[in-house]
């Protein structure tokens, strides 16, 4: 088996592969995020969002957003970054990258 790896910017049509390697890898934590949820990310973000694939199946993800690093460098809580709904957070004038998530299959 050749491993032919890609390393590209999370785009909106992956969300299917997204999805299903989320529900794989969170299957007792309620599974992937929403498509939604998602989405907003890579609108606000796109360069933080990345995702690896072996020829054309994502394989592995990395979700991140910008943030202050005053306010969270110090103890924070999940909610301080992710509203109800799973509403992102990020703020474009944030002066260091949080890592929300990664993950590889």
């Amino acid at each position: 088996m050749i491993f032919t790896s890609r390393l590209l910017r999370l785009r909106k049509k992956d969300y299917p592969q997204l999805k299903a390697l989320m529900d794989r890898v969170y299957v007792n934590l309620g599974g992937a995020w929403s498509k939604t949820t998602i989405h907003t990310l890579i609108d606000a973000f796109p360069e933080g969002q990345i995702a690896l694939f072996d020829h054309d199946q994502l394989i592995g993800i990395v979700l991140s957003m910008r943030v202050d690093y005053a306010k969270f460098s110090n103890p924070h809580t999940y909610d301080d970054l992710i509203g109800q709904k799973e509403i992102i957070r990020d703020n474009p004038e944030g002066d260091a990258i949080y890592g929300l998530d990664a993950l590889i299959d």
